[in-house]
């Protein structure tokens, strides 16, 4: 039996014309799904096989490129057992920039920061940071050459001065990198899941960048 409404290119182009966007519906639905299920199946190191450094400030084109380059030289040599080491830039917009390091610092995102004086203070005063005092005292940290000044701040829990940040304005070599040292600090976040190799990290810049 012939149906009553036969198929004709006149009858697919008429649909088309007036139904358009349903496909273009399901094709970004199918889109977002797909990248949904990517994202929450695609693996990711735990925290403690991963090394993530920050930097909020000036930054130029080759700023990522140059850091991370220098992380993968590293990586064999200081932290074989990584499965990943990664550099970030914070963003220096007062607003979105501001947004985008109090998420990364509340949860626990990033393990070596390197800060401007504005930021610093405030997390220092957050109890945020890591003291980095105890391992100046043991030599894990060598700061000779180092005005540590800008760095101490008072534990608003304790009351105690600690180092919470180590101020980077003797690193120059960090120039090399495109990276601004002058009036920033460096320091760990209390949060990060590899205080290890962070602190190895920041030896080596302490090391190698003055």
């Amino acid at each position: 039996m012939a149906s009553m409404f036969p198929i004709t290119k006149n009858r697919i182009r008429n649909h088309f014309h007036y139904f358009w966007w349903q496909y273009a519906v399901l094709a970004i639905a199918g889109i977002f799904g797909w990248n949904l299920l990517f994202t929450t199946t695609h693996y990711r190191p735990p925290e403690n096989l991963k090394l993530e450094w920050y930097y909020q400030g000036v930054a130029s084109n080759d700023t990522v490129d140059k850091c991370t380059q220098l992380l993968e030289q590293l990586q064999p040599q200081l932290w074989p057992e990584l499965e990943e080491v990664s550099f970030n830039l914070v963003g220096t917009d007062e607003m979105y920039g501001d947004m985008q390091l109090m998420v990364w610092m509340a949860a626990g995102q990033g393990d070596l920061y390197v800060l401007q004086k504005d930021s610093f203070k405030t997390y220092a005063n957050e109890s945020t940071l890591l003291n980095l005092q105890p391992y100046v005292d043991d030599g894990t940290l060598n700061v000779e050459g180092v005005d540590l000044r800008g760095g101490i701040a008072t534990d608003p829990e304790t009351g105690n001065k600690g180092l919470f940040g180590i101020p980077a304005d003797a690193l120059q070599g960090l120039w090399d990198y495109d990276i601004k040292p002058d009036g920033a600090l460096l320091c760990l976040p209390l949060a990060s899941g590899n205080i290890e190799d962070a602190l190895s990290l920041l030896g080596y810049l302490l090391d190698h960048m003055k």
